[in-house]
């Protein structure tokens, strides 16, 4: 194990509410033409933790327009001026997100984007196009998955600014500054907390189950234990689950622990959901554990449940001794990629 870079990530998300403060200013200051207001659809083009926040985004605020979220080289033949093509890309280098900027010129779709230098930074800027990019200062890992305070909050600060985003309750300018800074003040009391589930989880594949402003949350989660944790995961959403995955839970045998993110926010009827899923999932002999965040708010909690999942993927991957920011096996998928 290295204990630089277990320093390096536990550096990181320590500083996640700075990150997310950055983010924040810096993204709402960006200037937009005057013909990106008149867009009636998004597409957010990213991969891995640049895509992340997409799902982070549209599990908690309320949209005006529908945006959909593209990993992978093409965009929708359908895209056209009248669309926003926001591209993510955290190192600016992914080949498939700089595909697709070049399919939105053709088809002359308003573009944005996000990246912290690279050909995209240069691409973006080469053809003037509005965008955040950034210094990611508090981000010492230098890895997209811990840099994802940038991702969430640059990429919410410009659609909020198009006015395409909007929190349940308040406005983005109101709700978003508070829960930052309640995050930094509860940052003492969530490290405690997820350390309790760590030692669960050692030896064990993860299912992961969430609803509505949580379902972003735990496919975050599910990355983050993969690549931090070298962790075998994967996560499903209430209701959907609830009409395949429960006759799925018989055959193999498999090590497998299940954590279900659970919110007092959730209608009655998806708490019923939960209670009766994990019944289930116990009768079919998994332990089954609760996270249940107490921030009170959507974006509160998600805020909560990230930093939280970060910290235990640091953790568990360091009972298994492994050197959390390292990648062999997709770094060795990109390099014959490149061949």
């Amino acid at each position: 194990m290295n204990n630089e870079a277990v320093e390096k990530v536990r550096a990181s998300i320590e500083q996640l509410p700075e990150q997310y403060e950055q983010a924040w200013k810096e993204s709402t200051e960006v200037k937009f033409p005057s013909e990106y207001k008149d867009v009636e659809k998004v597409i957010v083009c990213g991969m891995g933790g640049s895509g992340l926040p997409t799902h982070f985004i549209t599990s908690v605020f309320a949209a005006k327009v529908p945006i959909i979220l593209i990993n992978g080289y093409d965009i929708p033949y359908w895209a056209d001026k009248k669309t926003l093509v926001l591209l993510s890309s955290y190192s600016g280098e992914t080949e498939e997100t700089l595909s697709c900027g070049e399919l939105a010129k053709k088809n002359n779709c308003r573009i944005t984007g996000i990246a912290s230098g690279g050909k995209l930074a240069r691409w973006l800027r080469e053809n003037n196009y509005p965008s955040y990019i950034f210094n990611p200062i508090y981000n010492p890992s230098g890895k997209p998955r811990l840099g994802i305070g940038y991702g969430i909050f640059g990429q919410l600060g410009l659609l909020g600014t198009l006015g395409l985003i909007q929190p349940i309750g308040g406005t983005l300018g109101n709700v978003v500054p508070r829960e930052i800074k309640r995050m930094g003040s509860s940052f003492s009391l969530i490290n405690k907390q997820a350390r309790k589930l760590v030692p669960k989880l050692k030896g064990e594949g993860v299912m992961i189950f969430a609803a509505d402003h949580l379902v972003g949350n735990a496919h975050i989660f599910a990355n983050q234990l993969n690549e931090t944790a070298k962790t075998f995961a994967t996560w499903f959403s209430l209701p959907e689950a609830n009409h395949h995955l429960l006759e799925g839970l018989k055959y193999p045998r498999e090590n497998l622990v299940s954590i279900f993110l659970v919110s007092s926010s959730y209608s009655k009827m998806m708490q019923k959901r939960f209670e009766l899923t994990a019944q289930v999932v116990k009768e079919n002999k998994f332990e089954t554990y609760e996270y249940r965040p107490k921030q009170g708010n959507l974006l509160g909690e998600a805020l909560e449940v990230l930093l939280t999942t970060s910290i235990i993927s640091l953790e568990l991957g360091i009972t298994y001794k492994e050197n959390p920011l390292e990648i062999p096996w997709v770094d060795w998928f990109k390099k014959q990629l490149a061949k």
